[in-house]
């Protein structure tokens, strides 16, 4: 898959409810990258606002949003995170 010239791109998706649950707050794809700074520069090089995201300190990742302003999430490859079951 390539996203925004972004190769060996892998896609999870995040599924979670909420009491009163909005899909646009807790659902969202996350995509497993290879180089997480690389995508990040990319993005913002397009014009993408980014959101950091340090809640979990050994899980490197970010948002983002596509043009509907669905979340999307960006995770590093290889961190352990994205090869938990």
């Amino acid at each position: 898959m390539r996203i925004l010239g972004l190769d060996h791109v892998q896609l999870a998706i995040h599924l979670g409810v909420e009491q009163d649950f909005a899909p646009a707050r807790k659902a969202h794809p996350a995509l497993i990258v290879d180089d997480l700074e690389a995508s990040r520069r990319a993005l913002a090089a397009a014009g993408v606002s980014i959101v950091s995201e340090d809640s979990l300190p050994d899980v490197p990742r970010f948002y983002a949003a596509d043009p509907f302003g669905n979340r999307i999430e960006f995770i590093q490859d290889g961190d352990g995170f994205s090869q938990r079951p």
